[in-house]
């Protein structure tokens, strides 16, 4: 049950970095944040004289001084715990507390199913964790990145690699044949994408005092690198990083409401290139607990520490 728990306060501190709080935010809690903690943990079915299956019921608590602030903050918090295969089961809104705090209180039931959550499957459910970091070198010298920046609202990312086949004829015969690699893209769907972040996404100007952004063909966009991870069904992740990538086109489609009740989404084409250093295009690993994305939150810079 420990490896749970660490995995919820993960997924929610991913949703609001730093504020995530088990039980009950302690007094000096920045706001707005977080708390959560298990509210059931029944034994249902029994297996080889062991414990087969488990009902794990987490309540998730929303807190902002504000109250314009519980909604969205309750929307990413329930995003986290529908990541990890939590299915909300209630949520109430409660009144302010004696400090003046608004409160909203959302519960979740899930299944753990022989020691791991999400019943030990392996297949992709999820996609969540969407970041980028920009790069400030990139040669045969060395590797740096900045700061770890998120992309909020992810939705799905789609990787294509190109190759071209060739045929190399010999004596009235295929002397040799394969395929040669001519480039990878990355296709990224987000439900939101604010004015500023597009800026610092595909090289536009953004005016923060009139808040506006202005994009013209001789914009070039800079060169960051891509994260983000996918949620399996057994609760683990596959994370991916992408070490060089740049925008080729940020694509938005305008319609009237109608019956649209989905939201319409932004579509981000990158093209990807190698690391210089190394040749690495990308890297993927598979988490081995539950919710556990450490891996995602770096990127390795060369020549590595101590190198």
């Amino acid at each position: 049950m420990t490896d749970l728990r660490q995995a919820v306060y993960e997924a929610l501190d991913a949703a609001l970095p730093g504020r995530a709080h088990f039980l009950a935010p302690p007094v000096d809690a920045v706001e707005p944040c977080l708390s959560f903690f298990e509210v059931e943990n029944a034994e249902t079915v029994f297996a080889d004289d062991e414990t087969a299956l488990c009902e794990i019921e987490y309540a998730v608590d929303v807190w902002a001084r504000a109250a314009g602030e519980i909604p969205p903050l309750a929307q990413r918090a329930d995003a986290a715990m529908k990541g990890l295969g939590f299915t909300r089961t209630g949520a109430i809104d409660m009144a302010p507390d004696e400090f003046g705090l608004h409160h909203k209180s959302m519960q979740y039931r899930g299944l753990l199913e022989g020691g791991k959550f999400g019943m030990g499957k392996q297949y992709i459910k999820g996609f969540s964790g969407l970041r980028y970091w920009p790069v400030s070198k990139n040669d045969d010298t060395g590797y740096t990145t900045g700061e770890m920046e998120a992309i909020p609202g992810a939705q799905s990312a789609t990787m294509d690699r190109s190759t071209e086949d060739y045929s190399i004829l010999a004596d009235d015969q295929i002397w040799d044949s394969g395929a040669d690699f001519t480039g990878e893209t990355l296709e990224i769907t987000v439900i939101e994408l604010g004015l500023p972040l597009m800026a610092a996404l595909d090289g536009a100007d953004y005016d923060q005092e009139e808040g506006v952004y202005s994009w013209g063909p001789g914009k070039v966009p800079p060169e960051i690198a891509i994260g983000f991870r996918a949620l399996k069904a057994d609760g683990t992740y596959r994370m991916v990083k992408y070490y060089s990538c740049s925008v080729t086109s940020i694509t938005a489609e305008y319609a009237t409401k109608g019956q649209n009740t989905e939201g319409t989404p932004y579509v981000i084409a990158l093209a990807a290139k190698t690391r210089i250093q190394d040749g690495k295009l990308y890297a993927m690993s598979d988490g081995t607990t539950a919710g556990d994305s450490t891996w995602l939150n770096t990127i390795d810079n060369l020549p590595a520490a101590g190198a």
